[in-house]
């Protein structure tokens, strides 16, 4: 039995039984064409011009970098010292194409959050975002096939996944969680990434400081 089979069924399983919903990742969820059209040249450019360089540099080790051995606490590595290497798009141009994905997604409860570039060798470490659970999107723009990812650790699973992207987009959706299992994730990227993110039904909306990008 395929996964992508074999999660559908235990889902349907656990719905019936009335235990709670358990989601690993979704990838592409939506019609990809819609977010195609807004990923002009034009609006590549202003994304990588209107961006901070929050201390990038290239890192020839980063691929180790996103190595961890251990996911029993709630250690956030993002958070750390060295456990992150990318710059911060203006929010303004996340917050731009809010009521296209509104209403890509069918949904008005939805909030701008997560506006990265991710130059060759940079990543985000290790998190789960669990202190604000909700649905996560993330529209992803990779310059070269296959040389960025997202890479997660399977909540029914337990499989560690690396997800590559896309030339072009690729968009994720995943249930981050206040509790076991968690979503652990990270990011790493050998070409241009451009990663938008959206909360979904997010249970605390709050407003953007450059302070607290990571949530």
């Amino acid at each position: 039995m395929k996964q992508k089979e074999w999660v559908l069924k235990t889902r349907l399983f656990n719905e019936s039984r009335g235990v709670e919903n358990i989601q690993g990742l979704e990838r592409n969820p939506y019609d990809k064409s819609i977010i195609q059209k807004i990923f002009t040249e034009d609006f590549i450019d202003k994304c990588i011009l209107e961006s901070e360089d929050n201390n990038y540099k290239v890192k020839p080790d980063w691929q180790n970098i996103l190595e961890k051995k251990c996911f029993d606490n709630l250690i956030d590595n993002s958070n750390d010292d060295g456990k992150n290497n990318m710059k911060i798009i203006n929010m303004k141009i996340c917050q731009s194409i809010l009521p296209v994905v509104k209403k890509l997604i069918n949904n008005d409860n939805v909030i701008a959050s997560g506006n990265f570039i991710y130059p060759p060798t940079g990543y985000m470490g290790w998190h789960t975002n669990y202190k604000i659970p909700c649905k996560r999107l993330y529209i992803t723009y990779a310059t070269e096939d296959k040389k960025s990812f997202f890479r997660y650790i399977d909540p029914l699973t337990k499989e560690v996944v690396t997800d590559y992207d896309d030339k072009g987009i690729t968009m994720r959706l995943f249930q981050v969680r206040s509790k076991p299992p968690y979503f652990w994730h990270c990011v790493g990227s050998d070409c241009v990434r451009i990663s938008l993110g959206f909360k979904i039904n997010s249970p605390v909306q709050k407003t953007y400081v450059m302070s607290n990008y990571r949530n």
